[in-house]
């Protein structure tokens, strides 16, 4: 019976994970955007889209960090499950930094 239960626990785990995943990723428009080499991105969008549906972003607004502080940060969150490619990164953190820099 144990021999069973395993592959659910594991097919469960493996749905929940995805759901998080998901949860912490997709895509937008807003006003105000960052350029990088490749593309524009909208800083506040990218912030708002992939950073807000997994914690509040008063932990952002309340930050006042150096854009290597930003990038830290933000590379943390990628770790975490964040859905950012390299641009969309390098947007974000050119936007925090622009936005609650020091």
């Amino acid at each position: 019976m144990r021999k069973n239960i395993i592959p659910l626990v594991v097919i469960a785990f493996l749905i929940c994970s995805v759901g998080l995943l998901a949860a912490c990723g997709g895509g937008g428009t807003s006003e105000q955007s960052v350029e990088t080499e490749e593309s524009t991105f909208d800083g506040q969008a990218l912030l708002d889209d992939r950073c807000e549906g997994c914690h509040s972003l008063s932990y952002v607004t309340g930050a006042s960090k150096t854009e290597t502080g930003w990038a830290q940060t933000v590379d943390r969150m990628i770790s975490y499950g964040a859905d950012l490619d390299s641009a969309e990164r390098d947007a974000l953190v050119a936007y925090l930094t622009q936005e609650y820099g020091q």
